[in-house]
């Protein structure tokens, strides 16, 4: 899969996971690698930062913990885990957090569309390997969250950053 060409300021409608715009900052590519859960070399070609322009709603995104936890799910990583259940899906069936609650409380209090809480996502630049098993190694434990499926909201491109070049700007 071939990642099309954006210049900064470009709008587009992303899903997917996404993070904090405080996690990335000042970070070259294969920081960005080992923080997300890349596997080391898949910012080779660069990379993008996207700038989410709004908030999801409770019920348009999915707990995933942190990076460490590919796919969200304990203790493992894909593909060994593909089909268990992720961190929303065991909180449900255990009964260990108040999902809605929880949902609410990062809507009203922890996602921003502005500052270094902003909500924010790295777009690698080129072709993707199409072995799913390399693509999602353990991150370092950075906190993660992901658009519920067919959600997409409005972002902002940052700008585009080759594998060496940290991001230092601001969170505008």
């Amino acid at each position: 899969m071939k990642t099309e060409e954006h210049t900064a300021g470009t709008i587009l409608q992303l899903g997917g996971y996404f993070t904090q715009a405080v996690y990335l900052h000042g970070q070259v590519g294969c920081e960005l690698e080992r923080r997300i859960g890349y596997y080391r070399g898949r910012l080779n070609g660069g990379w993008y930062l996207a700038y989410f322009e709004e908030k999801p709603g409770p019920f348009q995104f999915e707990l995933q913990g942190y990076s460490q936890l590919s796919g969200g799910v304990e203790r493992g990583h894909l593909p060994v885990n593909v089909g268990k259940p992720d961190v929303e899906q065991r909180a449900r069936s255990e009964g260990f957090l108040d999902i809605e609650k929880a949902k609410n409380n990062f809507v009203q209090n922890k996602f921003t569309a502005h500052g270094s809480s902003r909500l924010a996502k790295v777009i690698p630049v080129g072709d993707a390997d199409d072995n799913v098993e390399m693509h999602f190694p353990p991150g370092s434990g950075i906190p993660q969250w992901k658009l519920a499926p067919n959600v997409k909201l409005k972002a902002r491109i940052v700008g585009k950053f080759s594998y060496e070049q940290k991001w230092s700007g601001g969170y505008n």
